[in-house]
């Protein structure tokens, strides 16, 4: 019997996440919109400004009409995406929590190994192992599973026992041990 792969009897956990309990994450979308929003404005507010804007990057006089027509253009197309973005990931994560909801998941339960601490700043991706298993997050990837701490929190750490409900490899639920670690048997 392997380390990684002992976990006592009598192991209690705490949630550390749940893709139903914390809910949808829009926050991605709503920048996007909110820019695309913002280009909609200028171009209906100021549409002189913007011409010269366009017109010293096309290298060509832009009128305040053409400006407007593609201000209001891009920015309702942007729009137009992001609301299309929002349905899509709202569906994704429908799916995840309907998953999770009628137990179609696979529960990995071990002691967390080949940690490596993600650094957002560097481009350094949080990852670890459970019961030969490799998770991998990125800051501000979007995923309605788990992302990653990224926070220098010790909730995930080599030698934590966790238990993952896994979604295809999306980690729809992440539960720690209320233990500090496990010693070997």
């Amino acid at each position: 019997m392997t380390l990684a792969s002992w976990v006592p009897d009598s192991v209690s956990y705490r949630v550390l996440f749940d893709v139903a309990r914390d809910g949808f994450n829009v926050q991605h979308t709503v920048v996007v919109a909110g820019v695309c929003a913002g280009v909609v404005v200028l171009g209906a507010l100021w549409p002189r400004q913007l011409s010269e804007l366009v017109g010293g990057l096309v290298r060509r006089e832009v009128t305040a009409a053409e400006a407007r027509a593609l201000a209001v253009g891009l920015g309702g197309f942007g729009m137009f995406l992001s609301l299309l973005f929002v349905r899509l990931d709202y569906a994704r994560y429908e799916d995840l929590r309907r998953a999770l909801q009628q137990h179609r998941y696979v529960t990995v339960e071990g002691i967390v190994s080949k940690y490596v601490r993600g650094d957002s700043v560097k481009n350094i991706p949080e990852s670890f192992e459970v019961g030969g298993h490799r998770y991998s997050f990125r800051a501000g990837s979007i995923t309605d599973g788990y992302k990653g701490t990224f926070s220098g929190r010790s909730d995930i750490r080599n030698g934590a026992v966790v238990r993952i409900a896994d979604m295809d490899g999306v980690v729809a639920r992440l539960e720690v041990s209320d233990s500090s670690s496990v010693r070997s048997p």
